[in-house]
């Protein structure tokens, strides 16, 4: 299933549930402005937590950013809630963090990557993630976008684990 725009922002999704047991694992990757970011063959990943963790950030974006955070590129916020959250560098309470912590170590589709998400004062939600490879990146998508694609997806998610565990 593909939900959103791969150009813009999109998740990509396969559920490989073969039995009750394993209801609700897949693959799954996002794409972000002509990025993917998390591994779309690392097969038999849970699938609860990434699609949870997605539609628990459509709903509190308001709470997704801070004053301080005003004029600071993405990668520099990437690196003070790095060092705040991550390293202990500086102390995590310096983070004031609200959530920002993406979908760092939510399955093995995201495995080796860390990634924070924000939603600016003009509704632009910024994801800044470091892939496997070590490189920085970043995107931007309008709210209404992220919540849309967040919303069909949990709904798909809901409905396709009810419709399983129901024929069980």
């Amino acid at each position: 299933m593909f939900f959103g725009d791969p150009i813009k922002f999109g998740v990509e999704i396969f559920e490989e549930g073969t039995s009750p047991a394993w209801l609700g694992f897949g693959r799954m990757c996002l794409h972000l402005s002509g990025n993917t970011f998390g591994d779309l063959n690392e097969s038999h990943c849970s699938l609860w937590h990434p699609v949870e963790r997605i539609a628990e950030v459509a709903r509190n974006l308001p709470k997704l950013w801070s004053l301080s955070f005003e004029g600071h590129t993405d990668q520099e916020l990437f690196a003070f809630l790095d060092a705040a959250l991550f390293s202990g560098e500086i102390a995590a309470d310096a983070a004031s963090d609200e959530g920002h912590d993406f979908l760092t170590n939510t399955c093995e589709s995201f495995d080796g990557e860390k990634s924070f998400v924000f939603c600016d004062t003009n509704g632009v939600v910024r994801v800044v993630w470091q892939g496997r490879d070590g490189r920085i990146c970043s995107a931007h998508v309008s709210k209404a976008e992220f919540v849309l694609v967040a919303d069909q997806l949990s709904k798909w998610f809901k409905s396709l684990c009810q419709h399983r565990s129901a024929v069980v």
